[in-house]
């Protein structure tokens, strides 16, 4: 959980700046402080190279964060917006990602959703692999893939679209997907 300390922030006085609140990010299972950041959100905070291993970052605003090789095993990333955020060679090992609002360029963060789904699976293992490598390559280009590996992509998309927050951005085949599949499931 991301914790503002409001007594940090002090009223200016003549000729003097307010200065910026204190967020303190807190392990995960431990509760203790693991990095300070001035500022009243972590929205395009600059926390490359960070190590928030196991970090609670539950609910957390991330949009357009620096987080590229970033350590984030084990952290807490429920429900946290993602959007934009650079998670280029970022650590996202064992990262709860239940319910967060995805940066859907994010090679990384798709390929480690990916390979999570995959287990064992060679032929799974390697999409995820091919978006993790790809960095040149965008969403057309994936897409693309249906006509020589239909089976596989057809499967990566369905894990993606369980990931899909209404007004995410998501790409659009994807979307339609999740939209689908929630009709389905609607009584």
């Amino acid at each position: 959980m991301i914790i503002p300390d409001s007594e940090t922030a002090q009223p200016a006085g003549e000729g003097k700046a307010p200065e910026q609140p204190q967020i303190e990010i807190r392990h995960r299972w431990s509760n203790e402080i693991i990095k300070i950041v001035a500022g009243e959100t972590l929205a395009r905070a600059n926390l490359a190279g960070a190590n928030l291993d196991g970090a609670n970052l539950d609910g957390a605003n991330l949009a357009r964060a620096n987080l590229a090789r970033a350590n984030l095993y084990g952290a807490n990333l429920a429900r946290a917006n993602l959007y934009g955020a650079n998670l280029a060679g970022a650590n996202l090992d064992g990262a709860n990602l239940d319910g967060a609002k995805l940066n859907w360029q994010s090679h990384g963060l798709v390929a480690e959703l990916l390979k999570r789904a995959a287990g064992q699976d060679v032929r799974h293992r390697m999409v995820a692999g091919l978006i993790a490598v790809s960095l040149d390559w965008c969403w057309d280009k994936f897409l693309a893939l249906r006509h020589d590996y239909p089976a596989e992509l057809e499967w990566a998309l369905g894990v993606l679209a369980a990931h899909v927050i209404e007004g995410d951005n998501a790409p659009a085949v994807i979307a339609k997907l999740a939209a689908a599949k929630k009709g389905e499931a609607a009584p």
